[in-house]
C-alpha cells in the first residue's frame, strides 16, 4: 500500500525538485524521508529503538532516494527525444544556463550527480565542470544527445547501495544473528501470514490467506524479533555500552546458584539454547531441522513460526503455552 498510494503522493514532482535531494545522505534526512519511517514504525509495529536501516530493509521499502533519481534520469530521456515541445526548449535553455557556468540549474545538478557516480553510458561522460573550444551551439547539442538507458541507471544504484551501511545491516546479517529479513511482504493486510499456496485445508486446497489466520498481534511479536526489537539483553539500552559477553541471560546465570553458562541473550541464544524455552521447543520439533537461524527464519508455514514466537512470549511473561 505504502508503494501504491503514499510513495507517489510523496514523490509528485519530484523530477524538478528532486534534483536538489540526489545525494543520499541528504535525502535520508529530508521531511518525506522522515514520513517514510514513521509510516514504516507504524507498520511494522515498532517504535524509535529501530534502527531506520532495519526498517527498511525488512519491510522491503528502500529510501525514496532510489525512485527519485530513477524518475530524473527517464525525465532527462524524454526530454531528449521530444523535440518540438515547450519543455524540450525550456530544457535546452537550461543547458545553456549550465554552459555558461550556473552551478544551480537543474542540468548542473543532474549531470554533476551522473558524472560523479559514473551513470554515463560508455563512451559519452560529459563533465559539466569542463569547459572546451567548442561553440555553445555544439557543446548544447552533444549534451543533449546523451541518454542514460534505465538498466544502467539501476545497476549504478545497486552498486551504491551495496556501499551504504542500510543494505548490510550490522546485527541483522552478522553471526549469530545471520536472519536477513524475508520483508514484510510475507504479511498479508494485517491479521494474517501467507504459507504455501498449496497448504490443505480441510480436504480442500485453499488460498494462503483462507487457512494461515494469526492475530494481528503475533504478526507483530514476530516482526519485532527480526527486526531486534524484543527486549532482551543484547537489544537493552541499558546495556548498549557494555560488551557482548557482558550481556548475559538473567536464566541461565540464576542456574545452579549463580553458576551457569555465561552466554549472550541474543535471538540465536533465546531460539536454540536457553533452558527456558525446551518446552516450547518440544512443542515446534518440525522447526529445528537446522541450527542456522537464517534458515530457521525462513521456514515455509509461517503460521507455525508466530505460534512459536507468541508461546516463546507467554513463558518470558510467566503464563501457559498455547495449546
Amino acid at each position: 500500500m505504502g508503494n501504491i498510494m503514499v510513495r507517489p503522493v510523496a514523490s509528485f514532482g519530484c523530477q524538478i525538485w528532486g534534483a536538489n535531494f540526489l545525494e543520499l545522505n541528504k535525502a535520508l534526512h529530508c521531511c518525506l524521508e522522515s514520513v517514510h519511517t514513521r509510516y514504516l514504525r507504524m507498520v511494522l509495529g515498532v517504535g524509535s529503538k529501530v534502527d531506520q536501516d532495519v526498517l527498511r530493509v525488512e519491510a522491503c521499502s528502500p529510501a525514496y532516494h532510489s525512485h527519485w533519481v530513477t524518475c530524473i534520469f527517464n525525465f532527462w530521456n524524454e526530454l531528449s527525444t521530444s523535440e518540438g515541445m515547450m519543455a524540450h526548449d525550456a530544457w535546452k535553455d537550461d543547458i545553456v544556463l549550465m554552459l555558461l557556468g550556473c552551478k544551480r540549474c537543474w542540468c548542473y545538478q543532474v549531470l554533476s550527480y551522473a558524472h560523479k557516480n559514473v551513470f554515463f553510458p560508455e563512451g559519452s561522460g560529459f563533465n559539466p565542470d569542463v569547459r572546451n573550444g567548442d561553440r555553445l551551439e555544439g557543446k548544447v547539442a552533444r549534451v543533449a544527445s546523451i541518454i542514460f538507458p534505465q538498466p544502467l541507471v539501476i545497476e549504478k544504484l545497486n552498486k551504491l547501495y551495496q556501499r551504504q551501511r542500510w543494505m548490510s545491516v550490522q546485527g541483522i546479517h552478522n553471526p549469530p544473528r545471520t536472519a536477513p529479513s524475508l520483508g514484510y511482504a510475507r504479511i498479508r493486510y494485517w491479521n494474517w501470514i501467507g504459507v504455501s499456496d498449496d497448504y490443505v485445508c480441510k480436504k480442500r486446497v485453499y488460498g494462503s490467506h483462507l487457512c494461515a489466520s494469526v492475530c494481528n498481534a503475533g504478526a507483530i511479536n514476530f516482526i519485532r524479533f527480526r527486526v531486534g526489537a524484543w527486549q532482551i539483553r543484547v537489544n537493552d539500552i541499558n546495556f548498549k555500552s557494555s560488551a557482548r559477553v557482558e550481556r548475559v541471560c538473567d536464566h541461565c546465570r540464576s542456574l545452579n546458584n549463580g553458576a551457569g553458562t555465561t552466554e549472550c541473550e541474543d535471538e540465536y541464544h533465546v531460539v536454540f539454547q536457553c533452558p527456558l524455552y525446551a518446552e516450547c521447543r518440544d512443542k515446534y520439533t518440525q522447526l529445528f531441522v537446522t541450527d542456522d537461524l537464517k534458515k530457521f527464519l525462513e521456514y515455509r508455514d509461517k503460521k507455525v513460526l508466530v505460534d512459536f514466537f507468541w508461546n516463546i512470549r507467554k513463558v518470558r511473561r510467566g503464563k501457559a503455552l498455547l495449546c
